[in-house]
């Protein structure tokens, strides 16, 4: 077993791979710098192990009074499993958690809190799987509810494909009732470029007692049917053609 100080920007390096136009990408890629630029200076310890000449068996990373802020596993040399990076620069239970694959970065997910301890009341999870790689991937995010404990407050979806947004969905709540959900689909023309994204599937917005208040269908930007309710009954229900923009 070694102890040495340690200065490895390598997550780093790979964070700064993923897109940084993403609202999530960057919380992580900006929050992930900011630890660094924090630690530095700081003085660190190492327990690591080596098989012949590689660093192989679990890792760790330790501050000044031995809490690990850093901790995974390597075979023959390579990140494998789950590393988790404690964000130790604010006074909350923050950490996000990297799973490798014999070296390859394969998926993301952070933890946020409100307080400092392990069971503080939850403000933020977000998940990432690579599929195959920082530039295709799918991102699932909850912001949560303080007040209401266990309720959401917002709930995003995204898939990525060459580094573009090509499916979001989002739904919304107030008081842990619904409030709204959106979804929209990449459109692209015949030469297979980008037209953006546009409204697809289903759309909803309810009224402050959970009622429904309208649904509406769409295809790719097309509004194909409306519901409208009022009183929670159903008033109106209207279909379009699919020439409709």
């Amino acid at each position: 077993m070694k102890y040495t100080k340690l200065k490895n920007y390598s997550l780093c390096i790979l964070l700064l791979l993923l897109p940084v136009w993403a609202k999530a990408q960057r919380s992580i890629e900006f929050t992930w710098q900011k630890e660094q630029e924090y630690r530095a200076g700081k003085r660190y310890t190492e327990e690591k192990h080596y098989k012949k000449g590689k660093l192989h068996g679990v890792y760790k990373k330790l501050d000044a009074t031995d809490n690990v802020v850093t901790k995974g596993c390597y075979v023959v040399g390579k990140r494998h499993g789950k590393w988790r990076e404690m964000i130790t620069m604010y006074g909350t239970y923050h950490y996000i958690q990297y799973t490798y694959r014999y070296g390859t970065l394969k998926k993301i997910y952070e933890y946020k809190g409100w307080g400092e301890k392990k069971d503080s009341i939850k403000y933020v999870t977000r998940w990432y799987n690579l599929t195959p790689d920082t530039r295709n991937y799918t991102m699932h995010e909850i912001l949560w509810d303080v007040k209401y404990l266990g309720k959401k407050n917002e709930e995003e979806i995204y898939i990525v494909k060459k580094g573009i947004t090509v499916y979001h969905k989002i739904k919304r709540w107030d008081k842990g009732i619904p409030w709204e959900i959106e979804e929209k689909k990449a459109l692209y023309d015949q030469n297979g470029n980008s037209l953006g994204l546009k409204k697809h599937g289903y759309w909803a917005i309810w009224n402050e007692d959970g009622t429904l208040q309208k649904e509406t269908w769409y295809d790719m930007g097309k509004l194909l049917r409306q519901k409208r309710y009022e009183g929670g009954k159903l008033v109106e229900d209207k279909k379009y053609s699919k020439l409709r923009r």
